[in-house]
């Protein structure tokens, strides 16, 4: 194979002529049209107008394109949850209070995409979950370590044997859960140490540390922590404190006296160059200044295959998930004890923060709950624990609206009169999805639905289950009481993990015809034969492959189902069909399920007006 590789390479013609078929490109971007006007209260709209993004001598690569989100993370502690009176933030500790999860995508519930008035992409919500399979799916371990920071994965995933699960069955009024168990420090400790039901929210050893995994031997899971969760908080560099106050030393304000500067960067200057960065505003409130990278091409495929066009009239509306969720704090004596409820969480479907599992030394001794809030530009206005506002946090983001950007290419004579000439009616196939939800399956029992009715060219069907809302997080503390429960999706303690939420029997079935001659029963078939597979370029030669779903991860944490369905007659593809869904609940706790039903679109796209045709 290297052998042919050189050989191909030696015959391949060359010339400086040859080294790129540009002119120029470059890069520009407009605003959107919401006027620096958002609601931040539940699902957040955000318009973009993209009409004007023409230049008779130029091409729009619009796969390229890519948002920015100017996003706003503030935390406030509370000493009373019942009349919300405020403490401030340990000098120091307040930077890792709270994080998002895993890829910036998990802020967007929906879209929907118009290109000269006709609807391409249509909403369907919960596309941050499909987003997330897809992307993690995609890109290699090369990509993770290259683009993770910027798109908000940091430089390595959540960490499979971080994972806890506190039970209700472990709880009790007097005697709460021992997390996970006894043995050293860690586990030494008592209550719901990282939460209520599923947890991962450990970024840091409390004993030993060893890069996120167990340093000695033991029971299995000991001293584990998040350091996936972790590399996305070291992103953002503390100014909370100043000059040679910090270890680091590079950032913040000055403090040393003289001409001599005591840190490379303040605040200020921080916020010239847009860098992330952290701080403590109005002395009670922790606030993180962030930018969400989305691209284009990772929500809509319609958009990675989109070819080089001279205009790009399209209408982008984008539905963020705004909001705030409150967990109550223990911190004497205790480490890292935290209870929420779906009364004191306002999110959509999905929850992106992440509140930390801290040991009692990062907060006040006074602190008894910890609020949270994600908001666009500046802090949203909320009433959690008896009326926490973090509005009052006075934050303002120094990107003032949210972007697209997208390059403009000017292209040699040569090579610009033959790609218009042929390509005034440019053929695009690309894959989107209809979104259901099937919930309260109970464990051991066998479902079967119709899951999508009438469609046609079906590429494949995605089931990503969680614990159900009805059971993940009930709590039975003496300390906290009226906990009512959530799902683990839109937990503040947990990223993008399922836990290992055992399906068998597993069989899709398109137009009455099962797609699968076997039904899936076993981990290691849905993994090798079906979900390792996705977005795959080839299934057999090692070293052509990527993915950052391993088996590991699958097996123990994270774990969608995938079913390909786009083999078969072209007759049977182009015909509406119905699709079904059937499947065991071999797992001990009740689930929902989110199933994903992907099917092929075609358009027809002049390039030198950017005009399409359904």
């Amino acid at each position: 194979m290297t052998d042919t590789y050189e050989f191909a390479k030696s015959c391949m013609p060359q010339g400086v002529e040859l080294e790129t078929p540009y002119v120029s490109k470059q890069w520009g971007y407009i605003n959107d049209i919401n006027g620096g006007i958002y609601s931040n209260n539940g699902l957040t709209l955000v318009q973009f107008d993209m009409s004007s993004i023409f230049n008779s001598n130029a091409l729009i690569d619009v796969s390229q394109m890519y948002i920015t989100v100017p996003i706003v993370l503030t935390t406030a502690l509370t000493s009373n949850n019942s009349n919300g009176t405020l403490v401030a933030p340990k000098a120091g500790y307040g930077w890792s209070y709270a994080g998002l999860k895993s890829g910036y995508t998990t802020i967007l519930h929906g879209a929907d995409l118009t290109i000269s008035g006709k609807t391409v992409e249509q909403f369907q919500p919960n596309l941050n979950a499909y987003t997330n399979f897809k992307l993690m799916s995609q890109m290699s371990q090369d990509d993770l370590k290259t683009l993770g920071t910027s798109l908000g994965f940091g430089e390595a995933l959540d960490n499979p044997q971080s994972l806890k699960f506190n039970p209700t069955t472990s709880q009790g009024q007097t005697n709460q859960l021992v997390y996970p168990g006894a043995g050293d420090t860690d586990r030494a400790l008592t209550g719901l140490v990282g939460g209520n039901g599923l947890v991962n929210n450990k970024p840091f050893a409390f004993t030993t540390p060893d890069f996120g995994d167990e340093p000695l031997t033991g029971q299995q899971g000991l001293d584990t922590y998040n350091n996936g969760y972790f590399s996305r908080l070291k992103k953002i560099v503390d100014t909370s404190v100043a000059g040679s106050a910090t270890t680091m030393n590079l950032y913040g304000a000055s403090a040393a006296t003289g001409s001599t500067a005591s840190s490379f960067l303040t605040a200020s200057q921080l916020s010239n160059e847009f860098k992330p960065y952290f701080s403590i505003q109005n002395t009670n409130y922790g606030v993180v200044y962030d930018i969400a990278v989305i691209r284009m091409c990772d929500i809509f495929d319609s958009i990675k295959n989109f070819p080089l066009s001279k205009k790009f009239d399209g209408i982008l509306r984008l539905y963020f998930n705004m909001g705030a969720v409150s967990s109550f704090l223990q911190t004497v004596g205790t480490a890292g004890v935290m209870v929420s409820s779906a009364s004191t969480n306002t999110f959509t479907n999905t929850c992106p923060i992440i509140q930390s599992c801290l040991p009692a030394v990062s907060y006040p001794a006074t602190a008894v709950g910890i609020t949270s809030g994600l908001s666009i530009v500046k802090s949203g206005a909320t009433s959690l624990f008896g009326g926490v506002n973090l509005a009052t946090a006075g934050s303002q983001h120094f990107m003032p609206s949210c972007r697209v950007y997208y390059p403009q290419i000017v292209l040699k004579p040569e090579k610009l009169i033959p790609y218009i000439s042929e390509n005034r009616a440019k053929k695009v196939v690309y894959t989107s999805f209809l979104f259901n939800q099937f919930n309260g399956i109970t464990s051991g029992s066998t479902y079967s639905a119709l899951v999508q009715s009438g469609v046609s060219n079906i590429r494949g069907v995605l089931i990503i289950p969680y614990q159900s809302n009805t059971t993940n997080g009930t709590c039975l503390t003496a300390a906290v009481s009226s906990v009512s429960t959530f799902s683990s999706a839109l937990s503040p303690f947990i990223g993008y993990e399922t836990g290992p939420i055992s399906l068998i029997n597993l069989q899709v079935a398109i137009g009455g015809t099962n797609v699968l001659q076997n039904t899936l029963n076993y981990t290691f078939e849905n993994f090798l034969e079906q979900t390792s597979l996705y977005e795959k370029i080839n299934a057999g030669d090692l070293g052509l492959s990527c993915g950052l779903i391993n088996e590991f991860t699958y097996s123990n944490a994270y774990r969608p189902y995938y079913v390909d369905c786009s083999r078969g007659n072209i007759g049977d593809l182009l015909t509406p069909r119905n699709v079904n869904v059937t499947f065991t609940n071999n797992s001990n706790i009740t689930i929902d399920v989110m199933i994903f039903t992907e099917y092929y679109q075609e358009m027809l796209i002049d390039v030198e007006s950017g005009l399409i045709t359904r």
